[in-house]
């Protein structure tokens, strides 16, 4: 009876460890030796690099095991050579594969799955995955409402349209804009922004330059560049005149005066009769002028003929809003020898 009683609690231990999935092997003496065996194992399953650009590119995947006598790879995406099976009984396999680009709006995730199995047909998984970005943000247009003003300046609407993009900002050189730089977003495929340009206060035209640069999973596009001017004021003459009006033979120096308003140059010239052109390479001859009084001396070369020379002098009056010729006509007379 003590021999049939140490069967069953034998019988009982065995059936206990097999419904624990444990197994054991008993030796046939009375002091029983047991050995555990356990499954493959993996451990730092990992992707180098685990992110790609929107072209894709190779891919260097890398695990530790153990118990594993082969190593099962496959995707969820169609990749060259896979699915496919290494051995890996020293427990590092590795394989190097080429990840497809992505040509969508959205980060494309493929996944990888290492199946590591034993002899006894036991075996782990695990699975990760590689991230392709799509391409870079793009600019398609960038136009504004108008591209000149006139010197009253006035509102603008800048309009971009975008593709793959989150944020979009817009800045301005110079950056005397009201409501500028601004960042905006920009999912829907379009950017807007109405901005108001001030008045011109001179006759010097103004002009500013607005960027847009746009942003999205895959990187940001190319900065695109539009330019609005306002126009300088229309350029105004009270008063054109030269002195002395009249030399001796010899010669000598005139000065053209001239009172300007809202102008950024001022250039002068001539035409004369008489015995021979006193002025030369003196005209015709631009200087800057802006609002007030601006001189302009003019040498008159000798007189060596029979004959009074005369010379009329002209003027343009030029600004970003026009040009205006003054009515009068200031004249000086040059003795004959």
């Amino acid at each position: 009876m003590q021999a049939r009683s140490i069967v069953w609690r034998g019988l009982t231990v065995l059936l206990a460890m097999a419904a624990s999935g444990t197994v054991m092997t008993v030796a046939s003496t009375a002091n029983a030796e047991m050995r555990i065996t356990s499954g493959p194992t993996i451990s730092d399953f990992t992707a180098t690099p685990s992110q790609l650009k929107d072209s894709g590119g190779s891919v260097r995947l890398t695990a530790r095991t153990t118990g594993a006598t082969k190593c099962a790879i496959s995707s969820d995406a169609t990749i060259k050579g896979l699915p496919t099976t290494i051995v890996c009984p020293g427990g590092h396999p590795g394989i190097t594969v080429s990840v497809p680009g992505n040509t969508g709006s959205s980060v494309r995730s493929i996944s990888f799955t290492m199946k590591a199995e034993a002899a006894n047909g036991a075996y782990a998984a695990a699975t990760l995955f590689v991230h392709v970005l799509p391409p870079p943000a793009q600019i398609t247009s960038w136009t504004a409402s108008t591209s000149t003003l006139s010197a009253n300046g006035g509102n603008v609407t800048l309009t971009g349209k975008v593709t793959r993009a989150l944020a979009c900002v817009i800045t301005v050189s110079p950056n005397n804009v009201k409501g500028l730089p601004v960042s905006l977003p920009c999912t829907s495929g379009t950017v807007s922004k109405t901005i108001s340009l001030p008045a011109a206060t001179s006759g010097t035209t103004n002009s500013w330059n607005f960027a847009l640069t746009a942003a999205g999973l895959g990187g940001g596009a190319p900065t695109s560049v539009l330019t609005v001017s306002v126009t300088g004021k229309a350029p105004s003459v009270t008063a054109f005149s030269v002195s002395p009006t009249t030399l001796p033979a010899s010669g000598g120096t005139v000065t053209l005066s001239i009172t300007v308003a809202d102008a950024y140059q001022c250039g002068f010239g001539y035409g004369w009769s008489g015995g021979s052109d006193p002025i030369g390479s003196s005209l015709p001859h631009s200087i800057d002028c802006t609002s007030g009084t601006f001189t302009y001396k003019v040498p008159f070369a000798a007189d060596s003929t029979k004959f009074a020379d005369t010379v009329v002098f002209t003027a343009l009056v030029v600004s970003g809003g026009g040009t205006v010729t003054p009515n009068e006509t200031p004249t000086v007379v040059e003795a004959a020898s």
